[in-house]
């Protein structure tokens, strides 16, 4: 049984997340490639991150007063906010197929 967070409505940060989650599999779907590009990905969750030392690992962005960002991106004006936008990330590494013996394979 999964348990309920209360009756307190939807949680704010959840449906963000799946907001971009949904903009990127829109945007996988109508791609011309078998994976999207990280300036694609970027492009399409509206952030500029800053790749100037991708050698040394991620970074945190600076964000519009200098406050660090997430996941080292910054949002681009207009962009809506997520703390936890870093999750809709991810997807760019998914295989799209779960694992063979995982409880979501067939």
């Amino acid at each position: 049984m999964v348990a309920r967070r209360g009756s307190s409505g939807p949680d704010p940060v959840a449906l963000v997340e799946i907001d971009l989650y949904g903009d990127l599999m829109i945007a996988a779907s109508s791609a011309d490639e078998d994976r999207l590009s990280t300036d694609r990905i970027d492009e399409v969750l509206r952030v500029q991150a800053d790749r100037s030392d991708s050698a040394e690992g991620v970074k945190g962005a600076k964000g519009a007063n200098g406050a660090k960002g997430a996941n080292g991106v910054k949002r681009t004006k207009g962009a809506p906010s997520a703390s936890r936008a870093e999750d809709a990330r991810g997807a760019e590494e998914s295989t799209g197929a779960p694992e063979a013996g995982s409880p979501d394979a067939p």
